[in-house]
């Protein structure tokens, strides 16, 4: 047991954090009554069910990535901090406004619940979205991000470089990214 016996340090690591259970399912850890009465929510909403430290899967780290939320993307990210917690909270968790479009992103979200699950669209839909200007940017996987730049161009960014731009519906890399090629094609192939 990761924790062994003592429930002080099992409390301060994951009371309000959010973490896996067993199968990738992220819940909220609002408190912990015991090794084996553990109060987990779900990200949204308010219904929870009680588990044992044993149904939590704390050795799969939580990797947000880009985050989708209301037509805009920002980059999830960790914090460096010399508070352990075993899952994302408030402390240890921010979000970079990659695009400068003044995202604020709350962690018990519906957002974060897809990121977290890799729930993103499509790349083809993204692709019309931006077209369309319904979108400024749009997350296609936890590593990618289109973006509708100043020229109407869709530019390509991993994390926060631009690496490339979309043109008739095809990636065209930048030269310094070319590295990348095999990566993003794997990406494309699996949300297109």
């Amino acid at each position: 047991m990761i924790f062994g016996d003592n429930l002080d340090h099992t409390r301060r690591s994951l009371e309000n954090t959010i973490v896996f259970l067993k199968g990738k399912i992220p819940k909220y850890i609002r408190s912990v009554e015991s090794h084996t009465d553990i109060y987990a929510y779900n990200i949204t909403g308010d219904s929870y069910e009680r588990v044992k430290l044993s149904d939590l899967d704390l050795c799969s780290p939580l990797k947000l990535g880009f985050v989708n939320s209301h037509g805009r993307t920002a980059l999830g990210k960790r914090r460096a901090s010399r508070q352990y917690r075993a899952g994302l909270s408030q402390n240890n968790t921010y979000f970079d406004d990659v695009f400068h479009h003044g995202e604020r992103i709350n962690l018990r979200s519906t957002p974060v619940e897809q990121a977290l699950t890799n729930n993103y669209p499509p790349v083809e839909e993204v692709i019309d979205v931006l077209s369309k200007q319904h979108a400024k940017s749009v997350a296609i996987s936890p590593n990618y991000a289109l973006a509708l730049s100043d020229t109407e161009s869709i530019q390509v960014y991993r994390d926060k470089e631009n690496v490339g731009v979309m043109v008739d519906h095809k990636l065209k890399l930048n030269n310094a990214f070319s590295f990348l090629q095999e990566e993003v094609e794997e990406v494309f192939n699996e949300n297109y």
